[in-house]
């Protein structure tokens, strides 16, 4: 798909003004919560999902700003408070690569991460974007890149999956950068400049613009969601490591997700 043919979609495309008011009002609502200049001094329970729902990660995931990050597990936050035995801890990784850290383990891991996202918001405010990657911060790419966006988000498009940012990349004719989902905010720069740089989309909201290119490039999901609309789905279903909650959840006739 060419510009052009990007264009001539472009003049069919609406988006009501309420829905842009809305979902602008709900991104500042998170840039006042957690000010950019407030983020240094930001302490590990105010961070880490599994503290409570006025975390910066439960805001991240369950607010709705900007695309959804849902699903997975915690350890996409880079850092997490969990159970181990009946002791509330902090942890990293998943699975087989869960590590428990107490006290100052967990604070000093915690500074780094932290540091490290400060640092990918001064590269992005700086149009640097292609150093983020080097920092190799321990953060799923579809949260950092939430988190840029929130703070940023003239910058990118308000669109997190990999495979619908290489397709639009590659469309776009956008060459030069490596296509990967580990390359994920750079590709998704890159886009939004391209596009933005058009005069047709230059006054245009980020939000217009996100919504317009995903709806444009999500074809393939479409065609999936309507196929199964036409058969029966069936989920498995394990509560925990190893169903470890499975008599728990069973004899209280619930089910739970993201035990984390």
């Amino acid at each position: 798909m060419s510009i052009n043919k990007l264009k001539e979609l472009a003049g069919k495309y609406s988006l009501s003004d309420e829905i842009v008011d809305q979902r602008e009002k709900d991104r500042l609502s998170f840039v006042e919560h957690f000010t950019i200049i407030e983020l240094k001094n930001l302490s590990i329970d105010q961070f880490a999902q599994g503290t409570d729902d006025n975390s910066f990660c439960y805001w991240l995931e369950f607010k709705k700003i900007g695309f959804g990050i849902g699903g997975g597990n915690a350890s996409k936050f880079g850092i997490y408070k969990t159970k181990n035995k009946e002791e509330i801890v902090y942890a990293t990784g998943y699975g087989k690569n869960k590590t428990y850290l107490v006290d100052q383990a967990a604070k000093d891991y915690f500074s780094d991460l932290i540091n490290k996202i400060i640092k990918a918001l001064d590269y992005t405010r700086g149009d640097k974007t292609d150093k983020i990657r080097e920092l190799e911060i321990p953060m799923w790419n579809m949260v950092l890149q939430k988190i840029l966006g929130i703070y940023y988000p003239d910058k990118f498009l308000t669109i997190g999956s990999p495979t619908v940012l290489i397709k639009c990349a590659k469309e776009l004719g956008i060459q030069n950068i490596e296509h990967s989902s580990d390359n994920s905010i750079l590709i998704n720069y890159e886009c939004k400049k391209a596009i933005s740089k058009n005069p047709q989309f230059s006054k245009w909201s980020y939000e217009k613009i996100g919504t317009f290119i995903w709806e444009t490039f999500d074809g393939e999901n479409k065609k999936r969601k309507r196929k199964r609309k036409e058969s029966k789905q069936y989920w498995l279903y394990a509560p925990g490591e190893n169903a470890y909650l499975w008599d728990e959840f069973y004899q209280g006739g619930f089910m739970g997700l993201g035990w984390d």
